[in-house]
């Protein structure tokens, strides 16, 4: 059986790019004056962190956070598990290259715009999904 991957992910685009948007929308750079023993990056990260476990709990899986350091969000079981790695902090934001606000999801003529839609927010939302 082949699968048209495209075909798949219209089906579910319009969930998908709502959790891309939910997750450009913490700007997760590194924050040395936010940075605890429970925020290991600061907060914004440990914030993008949370907000991508609630996701996988939301959709009934089981979820883990690792000393806000790192999470995982299991999908499936034994020779059925599937891993795929990703992060969702970014690096800082020099505002004068953007034409858009970079900690919002913009789609113009089917083009995202965002802090991480391309690294990568947005590829591990796609691999998700």
């Amino acid at each position: 059986m082949t699968v048209d991957f495209y075909k798949e992910a219209l089906k579910v685009k319009d969930e998908m790019l709502k959790d891309i948007a939910a997750l450009v929308a913490v700007p997760s750079v590194y924050d040395e004056n936010t940075v605890t023993e429970t925020q290991p990056y600061g907060l914004h990260c440990k914030e993008a962190l949370e907000k991508t476990l609630e996701i996988g709990k939301r959709d009934g899986y089981q979820c883990e956070n690792i000393a806000n350091r790192a999470g995982h969000i299991l999908i499936g079981e034994g020779k059925n598990a599937l891993g795929i790695l990703g992060h969702v902090d970014v690096v800082p934001v020099d505002k004068s290259g953007w034409h858009t606000d970079p900690f919002t999801l913009t789609i113009k003529e089917d083009i995202a715009y965002g802090r991480g839609v391309a690294d990568d927010k947005g590829p591990l939302m796609a691999g998700y999904y």
